[in-house]
């Protein structure tokens, strides 16, 4: 997989009373969509690389995951573990 540039976000909703009607039907801006209700966490590995995994509340399964890992190891490192 080629590095991505530019900024990632991360959108995720998991409850609460809906005000529209959700649509399965896959946006081209969006990667993913999901009626279930679910969390994500967020695992700070390292100084410079963060996991996220989606889980549904329904089976607490990973369903969703990704990592996002800097290359400037030595720059910006604000703590250590």
């Amino acid at each position: 997989m080629e590095p991505l540039n530019g900024t990632i976000h991360v959108v995720a909703g998991g409850g609460g009373a809906s005000l529209d009607d959700f649509s399965c039907m896959q946006s081209s801006w969006s990667l993913l969509g999901d009626k279930d209700f679910g969390f994500v966490t967020l695992i700070v590995v390292d100084h410079s690389t963060i996991q996220f995994e989606y889980r549904r509340s329904s089976d607490a399964v990973i369903h969703d995951s990704f990592e996002i890992a800097r290359e400037y190891k030595e720059i910006l490192a604000t703590f250590t573990l």
